[in-house]
């Protein structure tokens, strides 16, 4: 389990169920979590408590900072590129 903090401006975005990628200076890799519990109510601070439970690992160590990034949308099957990389022709096309 991961207990962090979501900034008030944020708290509308997420919910509980959504993916979270973990990563840790201890560990090599990504790990793979799910936001279990999110603070009715802000900080003092203006943030907000949440929980982000992680499947059992051998390579992640209680005590350790970590880095969680919550997932707010995915497609699969899509290409990203620069703007700049799109060029339109005369004929809008």
């Amino acid at each position: 389990m991961i207990s962090a903090k979501v900034q008030d401006y944020d708290i509308t975005k997420i919910s509980v169920g959504q993916k979270v990628k973990v990563t840790t200076e201890a560990s090599t890799g990504v790990f793979e979590g799910t936001l279990t519990r999110i603070s009715p109510t802000a900080s003092a601070e203006g943030d907000f408590d949440v929980d982000i439970s992680l499947p059992e690992s051998e390579k992640l160590f209680i005590g350790t900072k970590a880095k969680a990034e919550i997932i707010l949308f995915s497609n699969k099957d899509v290409i990203s590129i620069p703007i700049d990389a799109v060029l339109e022709k005369d004929d809008g096309s």
